[in-house]
C-alpha cells in the first residue's frame, strides 16, 4: 500500500518493531506506573506482597522529583525498596 521510502512506511514499520520488542518482553519485566506521592509509596511495600506485586525494584525513575520533595525524604523512604542484587 505505502511507498517504501515514504514517512508513512517509516512510522509503521518503527511501531510495529517496537510493539514487537515490547510484546517480546512479556513475564520478563514489570513496569509498574503508580499515582499519588513517592513519599506514601514506599510505605505501601509490605501490603503489595500478598497482591503479586514488585517489593523490590531495580530502577526507580524519579525525574525531577527530587526538586518538590527533597532528597533526604527520598533515601529515607524510596532507597530500601531497591534490590541489592545486579541484574545486568
Amino acid at each position: 500500500v505505502f511507498n517504501n521510502n515514504t514517512l508513512a512506511f517509516n512510522l509503521i514499520r518503527y511501531y510495529w518493531h517496537v510493539g514487537r520488542a515490547v510484546s517480546d518482553l512479556s513475564g520478563k519485566t514489570t513496569i509498574e506506573i503508580a499515582l499519588g506521592s513517592i513519599i506514601s509509596f514506599g510505605d505501601t511495600a509490605s501490603d503489595r506482597e500478598g497482591n503479586g506485586l514488585p517489593t523490590k525494584y531495580h530502577r526507580i525513575t524519579l525525574s525531577n522529583i527530587p526538586d518538590y520533595t527533597g532528597m533526604h525524604s527520598l533515601f529515607v523512604k524510596i532507597a530500601p525498596l531497591l534490590s541489592l542484587k545486579s541484574k545486568s
